[in-house]
Protein backbone atom coordinates (compact mmCIF):
# COMPACT_ATOMS: atom_id res chain seq x y z
CA UNK A 1 0.00 0.00 0.00
CA UNK A 2 2.86 2.55 0.82
CA UNK A 3 4.47 1.97 -2.49
CA UNK A 4 1.51 2.51 -4.19
CA UNK A 5 0.79 5.64 -2.66
CA UNK A 6 3.95 6.79 -3.21
CA UNK A 7 4.00 5.99 -6.81
CA UNK A 8 0.57 7.99 -6.92
CA UNK A 9 2.39 11.12 -5.41
CA UNK A 10 5.13 10.64 -7.81
CA UNK A 11 2.85 10.32 -10.16
CA UNK A 12 0.38 13.37 -9.63
CA UNK A 13 4.22 15.23 -8.68
CA UNK A 14 4.77 14.32 -12.62
CA UNK A 15 1.45 15.96 -13.54
CA UNK A 16 2.23 19.06 -11.81
CA UNK A 17 5.76 19.24 -14.12
CA UNK A 18 4.11 18.46 -17.33
CA UNK A 19 1.60 20.92 -16.58
CA UNK A 20 4.30 23.95 -16.06
CA UNK A 21 6.35 22.81 -18.80
CA UNK A 22 3.41 22.98 -21.00
CA UNK A 23 2.54 26.36 -19.33
CA UNK A 24 6.18 26.82 -21.24
CA UNK A 25 6.07 25.01 -24.96
CA UNK A 26 4.86 26.79 -27.51
CA UNK A 27 1.68 25.87 -29.68
CA UNK A 28 3.16 23.81 -32.00
CA UNK A 29 3.08 20.45 -30.23
CA UNK A 30 -0.69 21.48 -28.12
CA UNK A 31 -2.44 19.38 -29.78
CA UNK A 32 -0.43 16.43 -29.41
CA UNK A 33 0.04 17.20 -25.40
CA UNK A 34 -3.54 17.73 -25.61
CA UNK A 35 -4.32 14.38 -26.88
CA UNK A 36 -1.93 12.62 -24.47
CA UNK A 37 -3.32 14.75 -21.81
CA UNK A 38 -6.62 13.30 -22.29
CA UNK A 39 -5.75 9.82 -22.39
CA UNK A 40 -3.66 10.58 -18.82
CA UNK A 41 -6.95 11.86 -17.56
CA UNK A 42 -8.98 9.22 -18.96
CA UNK A 43 -6.21 6.48 -17.11
CA UNK A 44 -6.40 8.64 -13.94
CA UNK A 45 -9.85 8.18 -13.63
CA UNK A 46 -9.43 4.31 -14.22
CA UNK A 47 -7.52 4.46 -11.28
CA UNK A 48 -9.52 6.67 -9.18
CA UNK A 49 -11.91 3.54 -9.95
CA UNK A 50 -9.48 0.97 -8.92
CA UNK A 51 -8.59 2.94 -6.10
CA UNK A 52 -12.45 2.92 -4.76
CA UNK A 53 -12.41 -0.71 -5.59
CA UNK A 54 -9.67 -1.46 -3.49
CA UNK A 55 -11.04 0.67 -0.77
CA UNK A 56 -14.34 -1.32 -1.19
CA UNK A 57 -12.21 -4.29 -1.36
CA UNK A 58 -10.75 -3.75 2.25
CA UNK A 59 -13.96 -2.59 3.50
CA UNK A 60 -14.99 -6.28 2.70
CA UNK A 61 -12.06 -7.92 4.15
CA UNK A 62 -12.40 -6.23 7.11
CA UNK A 63 -16.37 -7.00 7.09
CA UNK A 64 -15.08 -10.73 6.24
CA UNK A 65 -12.14 -11.12 8.96
CA UNK A 66 -15.01 -10.11 11.89
CA UNK A 67 -17.02 -12.66 10.58
CA UNK A 68 -14.52 -15.09 10.46
CA UNK A 69 -13.90 -13.89 14.07
CA UNK A 70 -17.48 -14.29 15.34
CA UNK A 71 -17.34 -17.64 13.73
CA UNK A 72 -14.49 -19.05 15.46
CA UNK A 73 -15.77 -17.60 18.64
CA UNK A 74 -18.66 -19.78 18.25
CA UNK A 75 -16.41 -22.84 16.37
CA UNK A 76 -15.14 -22.53 19.90
CA UNK A 77 -17.84 -22.49 22.15
CA UNK A 78 -19.67 -25.74 20.04
CA UNK A 79 -15.96 -27.39 20.71
CA UNK A 80 -16.80 -26.78 24.40
CA UNK A 81 -20.16 -27.74 24.32
CA UNK A 82 -18.89 -31.00 22.57
CA UNK A 83 -16.61 -32.09 25.19
CA UNK A 84 -19.14 -31.30 27.73
CA UNK A 85 -21.30 -33.49 25.83
CA UNK A 86 -18.24 -35.98 25.88
CA UNK A 87 -17.85 -35.80 29.13
CA UNK A 88 -21.89 -36.45 29.99
CA UNK A 89 -21.78 -39.67 27.95
CA UNK A 90 -18.74 -41.05 30.22
CA UNK A 91 -21.20 -40.45 32.94
CA UNK A 92 -24.12 -41.66 31.32
CA UNK A 93 -21.94 -44.54 30.37
CA UNK A 94 -20.63 -45.10 33.89
CA UNK A 95 -24.41 -44.58 34.81
CA UNK A 96 -25.17 -47.53 33.02
CA UNK A 97 -22.52 -49.63 34.01
CA UNK A 98 -23.91 -48.74 37.51
CA UNK A 99 -27.27 -49.54 36.52
CA UNK A 100 -26.54 -52.71 35.27
CA UNK A 101 -24.59 -53.39 38.31
CA UNK A 102 -27.26 -52.61 40.52
CA UNK A 103 -29.55 -55.14 38.38
CA UNK A 104 -27.26 -58.04 38.94
CA UNK A 105 -27.08 -56.98 42.74
CA UNK A 106 -31.05 -56.52 42.70
CA UNK A 107 -31.43 -59.99 40.92
CA UNK A 108 -28.39 -61.63 43.59
CA UNK A 109 -30.69 -59.55 46.19
CA UNK A 110 -34.01 -61.34 45.18
CA UNK A 111 -32.51 -64.84 44.56
CA UNK A 112 -31.42 -65.10 48.30
CA UNK A 113 -34.91 -63.39 49.32
CA UNK A 114 -36.19 -66.50 47.72
CA UNK A 115 -33.95 -68.86 49.43
CA UNK A 116 -34.41 -67.00 52.72
CA UNK A 117 -38.19 -66.99 52.34
CA UNK A 118 -37.91 -71.05 51.61
CA UNK A 119 -35.95 -71.48 54.51
CA UNK A 120 -38.60 -69.26 56.59
CA UNK A 121 -41.26 -71.44 55.22
CA UNK A 122 -39.00 -74.50 56.28
CA UNK A 123 -38.56 -73.19 59.42
CA UNK A 124 -42.20 -72.38 60.02
CA UNK A 125 -43.02 -75.83 58.85
CA UNK A 126 -39.89 -77.20 61.41
CA UNK A 127 -42.08 -75.43 64.15
CA UNK A 128 -45.40 -76.74 63.43
CA UNK A 129 -43.66 -79.86 63.06
CA UNK A 130 -42.56 -79.59 66.68
CA UNK A 131 -45.34 -77.79 68.16
CA UNK A 132 -47.74 -81.31 66.80
CA UNK A 133 -44.21 -83.28 68.38
CA UNK A 134 -45.29 -81.27 71.94
CA UNK A 135 -48.55 -82.06 71.30
CA UNK A 136 -48.25 -85.81 70.70
CA UNK A 137 -45.46 -85.57 73.64
CA UNK A 138 -48.01 -84.03 75.50
CA UNK A 139 -50.41 -86.88 74.73
CA UNK A 140 -48.30 -89.57 74.98
CA UNK A 141 -47.31 -88.31 78.76
CA UNK A 142 -50.95 -88.45 79.11
CA UNK A 143 -51.08 -92.17 77.70
CA UNK A 144 -48.30 -93.26 79.40
CA UNK A 145 -49.77 -92.74 83.17
CA UNK A 146 -52.95 -94.33 81.85
CA UNK A 147 -51.35 -97.64 80.41
CA UNK A 148 -48.72 -97.33 83.83
CA UNK A 149 -51.69 -97.24 85.72
CA UNK A 150 -53.78 -100.18 83.72
CA UNK A 151 -50.19 -102.43 84.27
CA UNK A 152 -50.14 -101.57 87.62
CA UNK A 153 -53.98 -102.94 87.88
CA UNK A 154 -53.06 -105.64 85.78
CA UNK A 155 -50.11 -106.34 88.08
CA UNK A 156 -52.35 -106.28 91.23
CA UNK A 157 -54.68 -108.15 89.66
CA UNK A 158 -52.08 -110.93 88.62
CA UNK A 159 -51.52 -112.74 91.79
CA UNK A 160 -55.19 -113.10 92.77
CA UNK A 161 -55.76 -114.58 89.19
CA UNK A 162 -52.80 -116.82 89.65
CA UNK A 163 -54.05 -118.37 92.86
CA UNK A 164 -57.56 -118.64 91.37
CA UNK A 165 -56.10 -119.84 88.23
CA UNK A 166 -52.82 -121.80 88.76
CA UNK A 167 -52.61 -122.36 92.57
CA UNK A 168 -50.52 -125.36 91.29
CA UNK A 169 -47.35 -123.68 90.11
CA UNK A 170 -44.61 -123.37 91.55
CA UNK A 171 -42.85 -120.61 93.25
CA UNK A 172 -40.46 -119.77 90.85
CA UNK A 173 -42.54 -119.60 87.71
CA UNK A 174 -44.34 -116.54 90.02
CA UNK A 175 -41.04 -114.96 90.78
CA UNK A 176 -39.84 -114.82 87.31
CA UNK A 177 -42.86 -113.72 86.09
CA UNK A 178 -42.84 -111.23 88.64
CA UNK A 179 -39.56 -109.66 87.56
CA UNK A 180 -40.11 -110.06 84.15
CA UNK A 181 -43.33 -107.30 84.13
CA UNK A 182 -41.63 -105.33 86.95
CA UNK A 183 -38.67 -104.46 84.51
CA UNK A 184 -40.89 -102.91 81.70
CA UNK A 185 -42.71 -101.30 83.95
CA UNK A 186 -39.62 -99.79 85.63
CA UNK A 187 -38.70 -98.70 82.19
CA UNK A 188 -42.02 -97.36 81.69
CA UNK A 189 -42.09 -95.23 84.94
CA UNK A 190 -38.34 -93.35 83.78
CA UNK A 191 -39.71 -92.55 80.41
CA UNK A 192 -42.86 -91.03 81.95
CA UNK A 193 -41.03 -89.33 84.32
CA UNK A 194 -38.25 -87.76 82.23
CA UNK A 195 -41.07 -86.71 79.53
CA UNK A 196 -43.10 -84.93 82.68
CA UNK A 197 -39.70 -83.55 84.43
CA UNK A 198 -40.43 -79.75 83.54
CA UNK A 199 -36.11 -79.53 84.22
CA UNK A 200 -35.54 -81.51 81.12
CA UNK A 201 -32.67 -79.61 79.42
CA UNK A 202 -32.58 -80.72 76.16
CA UNK A 203 -35.98 -79.82 74.72
CA UNK A 204 -35.82 -76.26 76.53
CA UNK A 205 -31.99 -75.87 74.53
CA UNK A 206 -33.60 -77.37 71.22
CA UNK A 207 -36.58 -74.83 71.07
CA UNK A 208 -33.93 -71.96 71.94
CA UNK A 209 -32.22 -72.64 69.45
CA UNK A 210 -35.18 -72.79 67.17
CA UNK A 211 -36.42 -69.53 68.33
CA UNK A 212 -33.03 -67.66 68.11
CA UNK A 213 -33.14 -68.85 64.48
CA UNK A 214 -36.73 -67.99 63.47
CA UNK A 215 -35.62 -64.20 65.07
CA UNK A 216 -32.63 -64.12 62.99
CA UNK A 217 -34.32 -65.23 59.52
CA UNK A 218 -37.01 -62.41 60.34
CA UNK A 219 -34.50 -59.81 60.65
CA UNK A 220 -32.78 -60.78 58.09
CA UNK A 221 -35.62 -60.98 56.07
CA UNK A 222 -37.02 -57.06 57.26
CA UNK A 223 -33.47 -56.16 56.21
CA UNK A 224 -33.09 -57.37 52.61
CA UNK A 225 -37.20 -55.87 52.32
CA UNK A 226 -35.37 -52.48 53.61
CA UNK A 227 -32.38 -53.04 50.90
CA UNK A 228 -34.83 -53.56 48.32
CA UNK A 229 -36.73 -50.73 49.20
CA UNK A 230 -33.23 -48.48 48.23
CA UNK A 231 -32.37 -50.14 45.10
CA UNK A 232 -36.11 -49.59 43.97
CA UNK A 233 -35.50 -45.84 45.34
CA UNK A 234 -32.09 -45.35 43.31
CA UNK A 235 -33.38 -47.28 40.46
CA UNK A 236 -36.23 -44.68 39.90
CA UNK A 237 -33.79 -41.71 40.34
CA UNK A 238 -31.31 -43.90 37.71
CA UNK A 239 -34.13 -43.91 35.26
CA UNK A 240 -35.64 -40.07 35.90
CA UNK A 241 -31.28 -39.37 35.21
CA UNK A 242 -31.12 -41.19 32.45
CA UNK A 243 -34.49 -39.63 30.75
CA UNK A 244 -33.06 -36.17 31.44
CA UNK A 245 -29.44 -37.55 30.20
CA UNK A 246 -31.26 -38.62 27.17
CA UNK A 247 -32.82 -35.23 26.67
CA UNK A 248 -29.80 -33.55 26.88
CA UNK A 249 -28.20 -35.65 24.28
CA UNK A 250 -30.95 -35.09 21.77
CA UNK A 251 -30.48 -31.39 22.31
CA UNK A 252 -26.46 -31.97 21.92
CA UNK A 253 -27.01 -33.66 18.56
CA UNK A 254 -28.81 -31.03 17.56
CA UNK A 255 -26.72 -28.45 18.49
CA UNK A 256 -23.98 -31.10 16.64
CA UNK A 257 -26.10 -30.72 13.58
CA UNK A 258 -26.00 -26.59 13.52
CA UNK A 259 -22.36 -27.00 14.32
CA UNK A 260 -22.17 -28.72 11.33
CA UNK A 261 -24.32 -26.58 9.18
CA UNK A 262 -22.63 -23.59 10.33
CA UNK A 263 -19.04 -25.30 9.71
CA UNK A 264 -20.20 -25.68 5.95
CA UNK A 265 -21.54 -22.16 5.90
CA UNK A 266 -17.89 -21.25 6.90
CA UNK A 267 -16.30 -23.31 3.90
CA UNK A 268 -18.56 -21.64 1.45
CA UNK A 269 -17.48 -18.71 2.80
CA UNK A 270 -14.21 -19.30 3.23
CA UNK A 271 -14.19 -20.61 -0.63
CA UNK A 272 -15.75 -16.90 -1.70
CA UNK A 273 -12.78 -14.93 0.27
CA UNK A 274 -10.16 -17.14 -1.65
CA UNK A 275 -12.58 -16.32 -5.28
CA UNK A 276 -11.95 -12.68 -3.96
CA UNK A 277 -8.70 -12.65 -3.10
CA UNK A 278 -8.05 -14.10 -6.76
CA UNK A 279 -9.83 -11.22 -8.13
CA UNK A 280 -7.87 -9.06 -6.24
CA UNK A 281 -4.68 -10.23 -7.38
CA UNK A 282 -6.12 -10.47 -10.70
CA UNK A 283 -6.91 -6.62 -10.62
CA UNK A 284 -3.10 -5.45 -8.62
CA UNK A 285 -2.07 -7.61 -11.41
CA UNK A 286 -3.58 -5.11 -13.86
CA UNK A 287 -3.46 -1.88 -11.51
CA UNK A 288 0.27 -2.70 -11.99
CA UNK A 289 0.36 -2.91 -15.74
CA UNK A 290 -1.42 0.57 -15.83
CA UNK A 291 1.14 1.59 -13.31
CA UNK A 292 4.30 0.07 -15.51
CA UNK A 293 2.30 1.70 -18.84
CA UNK A 294 1.41 5.31 -17.06
CA UNK A 295 5.37 5.50 -15.84
CA UNK A 296 6.40 4.61 -19.40
CA UNK A 297 3.68 7.26 -20.66
CA UNK A 298 5.74 9.96 -17.75
CA UNK A 299 9.18 9.05 -19.10
CA UNK A 300 8.17 9.28 -23.00
CA UNK A 301 6.08 12.73 -21.75
CA UNK A 302 8.97 14.16 -20.19
CA UNK A 303 11.38 13.18 -22.71
CA UNK A 304 9.05 15.29 -24.90
CA UNK A 305 9.05 17.83 -22.39
CA UNK A 306 12.86 17.92 -22.79
CA UNK A 307 12.51 18.11 -26.63
CA UNK A 308 10.30 21.04 -26.39
CA UNK A 309 12.60 22.66 -24.07
CA UNK A 310 15.24 22.31 -26.64
CA UNK A 311 12.96 23.50 -29.58
CA UNK A 312 11.97 26.27 -27.36
CA UNK A 313 15.64 27.67 -26.81
CA UNK A 314 16.00 27.08 -30.45
CA UNK A 315 12.99 28.99 -30.95
CA UNK A 316 14.03 31.77 -28.74
CA UNK A 317 17.39 32.04 -30.33
CA UNK A 318 15.46 31.95 -33.48
CA UNK A 319 13.47 34.94 -31.93
CA UNK A 320 16.37 37.07 -31.05
CA UNK A 321 18.00 36.64 -34.11
CA UNK A 322 15.29 37.88 -36.21
CA UNK A 323 14.93 40.72 -34.04
CA UNK A 324 18.53 41.40 -34.74
CA UNK A 325 17.44 40.99 -38.55
CA UNK A 326 14.66 43.60 -38.36
CA UNK A 327 17.08 45.88 -36.35
CA UNK A 328 19.13 45.41 -38.81
CA UNK A 329 16.65 46.01 -41.76
CA UNK A 330 15.56 49.12 -39.67
CA UNK A 331 19.11 50.42 -39.91
CA UNK A 332 19.71 49.76 -43.34
CA UNK A 333 16.50 51.30 -44.29
CA UNK A 334 17.84 54.07 -42.25
CA UNK A 335 20.57 54.22 -44.48
CA UNK A 336 19.02 53.95 -47.28
CA UNK A 337 16.67 56.40 -47.12
CA UNK A 338 19.56 58.87 -46.11
CA UNK A 339 21.24 57.63 -49.03
CA UNK A 340 17.85 58.46 -51.11
CA UNK A 341 17.98 61.71 -49.21
CA UNK A 342 21.48 62.39 -50.55
CA UNK A 343 20.80 60.63 -54.29
CA UNK A 344 17.43 62.97 -54.53
CA UNK A 345 18.45 64.19 -57.61
CA UNK A 346 19.04 61.06 -59.22
CA UNK A 347 15.99 59.29 -58.28
CA UNK A 348 12.38 60.52 -58.59
CA UNK A 349 9.96 61.28 -56.07
CA UNK A 350 7.64 58.96 -57.62
CA UNK A 351 9.95 55.76 -57.34
CA UNK A 352 10.32 57.32 -53.94
CA UNK A 353 7.37 56.48 -53.27
CA UNK A 354 6.70 53.08 -54.41
CA UNK A 355 9.43 51.92 -52.38
CA UNK A 356 8.60 53.59 -49.32
CA UNK A 357 4.90 52.10 -50.03
CA UNK A 358 6.50 48.99 -50.52
CA UNK A 359 8.59 49.25 -47.38
CA UNK A 360 5.58 49.99 -45.73
CA UNK A 361 3.31 46.89 -46.55
CA UNK A 362 6.64 44.92 -45.67
CA UNK A 363 6.64 46.02 -42.16
CA UNK A 364 2.40 45.76 -41.95
CA UNK A 365 2.71 42.36 -43.31
CA UNK A 366 5.46 41.41 -40.66
CA UNK A 367 3.46 42.97 -38.01
CA UNK A 368 0.32 41.48 -38.53
CA UNK A 369 2.09 38.28 -38.76
CA UNK A 370 3.66 38.96 -35.87
CA UNK A 371 0.30 40.34 -33.74
CA UNK A 372 -1.24 36.95 -35.63
CA UNK A 373 1.60 34.97 -33.64
CA UNK A 374 1.58 36.90 -30.62
CA UNK A 375 -2.09 36.73 -30.18
CA UNK A 376 -2.29 32.79 -31.15
CA UNK A 377 0.71 32.33 -28.72
CA UNK A 378 -1.32 34.09 -25.96
CA UNK A 379 -4.55 32.56 -26.69
CA UNK A 380 -2.62 28.87 -26.14
CA UNK A 381 -0.86 29.98 -23.33
CA UNK A 382 -4.38 31.00 -22.06
CA UNK A 383 -5.92 27.75 -22.56
CA UNK A 384 -2.71 26.30 -21.28
CA UNK A 385 -2.97 27.70 -18.24
CA UNK A 386 -6.71 27.28 -17.56
CA UNK A 387 -5.47 23.36 -18.23
CA UNK A 388 -2.62 23.93 -16.09
CA UNK A 389 -5.43 25.12 -13.06
CA UNK A 390 -7.48 22.23 -13.60
CA UNK A 391 -4.73 19.97 -13.22
CA UNK A 392 -3.59 21.86 -10.15
CA UNK A 393 -7.23 21.10 -8.89
CA UNK A 394 -7.40 17.54 -9.89
CA UNK A 395 -4.14 17.34 -7.90
CA UNK A 396 -5.64 18.67 -4.83
CA UNK A 397 -7.84 16.42 -5.21
CA UNK A 398 -5.61 13.42 -6.28
CA UNK A 399 -3.82 14.29 -2.70
CA UNK A 400 -6.94 14.06 -0.73
CA UNK A 401 -7.66 10.75 -2.31
CA UNK A 402 -3.91 9.75 -1.40
CA UNK A 403 -4.38 10.84 2.06
CA UNK A 404 -7.64 9.26 2.60
CA UNK A 405 -6.08 6.05 1.15
CA UNK A 406 -3.15 6.69 3.64
CA UNK A 407 -5.28 6.55 6.19
CA UNK A 408 -7.27 3.09 5.56
CA UNK A 409 -6.54 0.24 7.27
CA UNK A 410 -3.71 -1.71 5.44
CA UNK A 411 -4.16 -5.12 3.97
CA UNK A 412 -1.90 -7.63 5.91
CA UNK A 413 -2.10 -10.08 2.69
CA UNK A 414 -0.22 -7.68 0.55
CA UNK A 415 3.11 -8.69 0.95
CA UNK A 416 2.27 -12.65 1.39
CA UNK A 417 0.23 -11.83 -2.55
CA UNK A 418 3.03 -9.79 -4.03
CA UNK A 419 5.95 -12.51 -3.06
CA UNK A 420 3.33 -15.40 -4.27
CA UNK A 421 3.41 -13.34 -7.54
CA UNK A 422 6.84 -12.91 -7.78
CA UNK A 423 7.30 -16.55 -7.46
CA UNK A 424 4.65 -17.44 -9.74
CA UNK A 425 6.31 -15.07 -11.53
CA UNK A 426 9.76 -16.43 -11.25
CA UNK A 427 8.09 -20.15 -12.20
CA UNK A 428 6.50 -18.81 -15.51
CA UNK A 429 9.97 -17.69 -16.89
CA UNK A 430 11.42 -20.67 -15.93
CA UNK A 431 8.52 -22.99 -17.60
CA UNK A 432 9.25 -20.34 -20.82
CA UNK A 433 13.01 -20.84 -20.55
CA UNK A 434 12.02 -24.67 -20.41
CA UNK A 435 9.72 -24.55 -23.00
CA UNK A 436 12.09 -22.07 -25.32
CA UNK A 437 14.57 -25.00 -24.56
CA UNK A 438 11.66 -27.69 -25.90
CA UNK A 439 10.90 -25.42 -28.87
CA UNK A 440 14.60 -25.13 -29.97
CA UNK A 441 15.17 -29.16 -29.37
CA UNK A 442 12.14 -29.81 -31.47
CA UNK A 443 13.17 -27.36 -34.06
CA UNK A 444 16.38 -29.47 -34.32
CA UNK A 445 14.51 -32.86 -34.61
CA UNK A 446 12.13 -31.45 -37.39
CA UNK A 447 15.33 -30.40 -39.57
CA UNK A 448 16.85 -33.70 -38.21
CA UNK A 449 13.75 -35.34 -39.84
CA UNK A 450 13.76 -33.26 -43.32
CA UNK A 451 17.63 -33.79 -43.72
CA UNK A 452 16.72 -38.01 -43.20
CA UNK A 453 13.50 -37.68 -45.61
CA UNK A 454 15.67 -35.78 -48.34
CA UNK A 455 18.27 -38.58 -48.08
CA UNK A 456 15.63 -41.32 -47.86
CA UNK A 457 14.14 -39.05 -51.74
CA UNK A 458 17.72 -39.19 -52.76
CA UNK A 459 18.04 -43.14 -51.82
CA UNK A 460 15.01 -43.68 -53.58
CA UNK A 461 16.35 -41.65 -56.81
CA UNK A 462 19.36 -43.86 -56.74
CA UNK A 463 17.16 -46.87 -56.34
CA UNK A 464 15.15 -45.66 -59.39
CA UNK A 465 18.31 -44.80 -61.48
CA UNK A 466 20.12 -48.15 -60.90
CA UNK A 467 16.78 -49.92 -61.89
CA UNK A 468 16.68 -48.04 -64.95
CA UNK A 469 20.16 -48.70 -65.87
Amino acid sequence: DASKHQVELEKAEELREASLQLDRAPGSRNGDLKSVIAQLWKRVEELEGRSMAQAKLLLLQEEIQAENEALRSEIVQLVEKNKALEDNLCKLRGLRCKQDESKLESMKLREENTQLLQRVKDLEDVQEQGAQGDLNAQGDKLWLPCQLGKLEEDVSAFPGQQDKHAQSDSTLRESLEKRELQEPNGKLKEKVAALLNPNNVEFHEERGERNTVTQGLQSTCTELQQKVDLLRCEAEKLREENAVLKTEVTLLHEEGSASSLKLRELHGSREEMWQKIEAVRKEKVAVQKMVDNLKKQVADLKTRNQQLDSENTELSERNSKNQADVQDLNQQLARALKQKEREAGKCTLEEWEKERLVLKEELENSRVKSSNMVSSLEMELSKMKVQAHILEQENHILKQELEKMKQLPRCPDLSDLQNEVLSLTAKNEKLQKGKEALSEELNRCLDKVAQVSCLESAVGDLKQERKSW
